[in-house]
């Protein structure tokens, strides 16, 4: 089971206490009859909204009972988009540690090395030198409290914009996308270009994507994504 939990990647969806408790009660429910890993893909976290909650409370349950994956996005928590460096954090219990760290270890080093190899030498230098160097750090930390107030006054202008317009998409509190849901995604698509909106289309997608680091207005909501009939057009 895959989940990208906060700031969803393409609905801009959070799941509460409540949504973490119910997935963990059906994870439960399936890991009785057979094995069941959950990998919980949070490369967005460090772009959340302040008062999203830590899903750790509910993950504890099930600890022991089923393989519990983090991916941690340091190209992403550093401000570092494209040179693809992160890390996966793997949670056992403690009678099968052992075993569950060879399994993953053997994952490692023989699937996933022997298909994609190591991640690139430049972006794991410039990642080693922002995690042990201070001055470095504490200017990135410093530059993404920047982009996240940047980003949270986008968010908020989106809201305050589309709801009195009517428009459906799921609850949207933080991160870079949200999703529209709309009947006539291209034909929409098509009338804001009239309009002069620059919304590249295509057979297989409709998005509109802005800069974060661009001097726009807050209304200017970074990666609305439309969808058509149920099915997802929209990319980033």
């Amino acid at each position: 089971v895959f989940l990208n939990d906060p700031c969803q990647n393409p609905t801009g969806y959070s799941m509460t206490p409540e949504d973490w408790n119910a997935v963990v009660d059906v994870i439960l429910h399936h890991a009785a009859r057979g094995p069941v890993v959950l990998l919980i893909d949070c490369a967005y976290a460090s772009y959340a909204a302040e008062h999203t909650v830590s899903p750790l409370a509910a993950l504890r349950r099930l600890v022991g009972k089923v393989a519990v994956l983090f991916a941690w996005s340091a190209s992403k928590t550093f401000t570092h988009y494209g040179l693809r460096v992160g890390a996966l954090v793997a949670c056992v219990g403690s009678s099968d540690a052992r075993h569950a760290r060879a399994n993953v270890e053997s994952a490692l080093s023989y699937a996933c090395r022997g298909t994609w190899s190591n991640c690139n030498a430049g972006g794991m230098a410039a990642i080693t030198r922002l995690l042990v160097e201070p001055e470095l750090r504490l200017a990135c930390n410093v530059e993404r409290d920047l982009l996240r107030h940047n980003l949270a006054q986008r968010v908020d202008a989106f809201n305050r914009l589309a709801r009195p317009r009517g428009l459906r998409y799921p609850r949207y509190d933080g991160g870079f996308f949200v999703t529209v849901f709309e009947e006539d995604a291209s034909g929409k698509a098509a009338r804001l270009r009239q309009q002069g909106v620059p919304f590249p289309s295509s057979r297989s997608r409709v998005s509109w994507t802005r800069s974060l680091r661009s001097r726009a207005s807050p209304q200017s909501c970074c990666a609305p994504q439309i969808v058509g009939r149920g099915r997802y057009l929209g990319d980033r």
